[in-house]
């Protein structure tokens, strides 16, 4: 869609060789493309300081992920430009504008041990645990490959997002809420540590 609209965009995928992947990388710092575009692979632990936008369409429960993906335009530019960061998944609304203060803490949630329960597949009635898909190499579901429609395009308007933006659309929400449910949903969907 950015190459059809006129962009010099390419992406990079964990099947393109290595020296592909930093071939496009520096293309990008060269100033030769204007988008490069990923899942999963460029989200954490990668520093180019010439990014100036990122479009979130990965939501994520996790704090530390979203700031690390939000961060990858928030490097300091010698011209002194800010960040555009495109939301189309909610994390704002989740954790907050990434330059919001955060209360970091040592102490967090206790974890609960994960109990494995068995499965049957339903195509060879074997038996695993912890999964839902076969653990027999020898059955037929492990072969079968789902394939998935490509996700609909779907017109929408950008908003600015500041702080006062952002206080007006949790209000609303928190408004919206009507029952007890409701509202300990919406603690779970920001990420709440107590939502009850």
């Amino acid at each position: 869609a950015f190459t059809d609209a006129g962009y010099a965009a390419v992406t990079i995928d964990g099947q393109l060789s290595e020296d592909e992947r930093k071939r496009r990388v520096a293309a990008l710092a060269a100033g030769d493309l204007q988008i490069l575009t990923s899942c999963e692979l460029i989200s954490e632990g990668f520093d180019l300081p010439c990014i100036q936008g990122v479009i979130l369409l990965r939501p994520t429960k996790s704090l530390s992920l979203y700031r690390q993906q939000v961060g990858r335009a928030l490097r300091p530019k010698p011209d002194g430009s800010k960040a555009v960061i495109l939301d189309h998944v909610g994390n704002v609304l989740r954790h907050g504008l990434p330059d919001e203060d955060v209360e970091w803490s040592l102490s967090g949630k206790a974890k609960r041990k994960q109990e494995l329960t068995p499965t049957t597949c339903k195509v060879c009635f074997g038996t695993s645990y912890g999964g839902t898909a076969c653990g027999r190499e020898d059955c037929p579901q492990n072969r079968e490959v789902e394939k998935r429609d490509a996700p609909e395009y779907v017109a929408g308007a950008l908003e600015d997002v500041n702080k006062e933006a952002l206080k007006a659309m949790r209000k609303a929400e928190l408004k919206a809420a009507k029952t007890y449910e409701e509202l300990v949903a919406l603690g779970r969907s920001r990420n709440y540590r107590y939502p009850e």
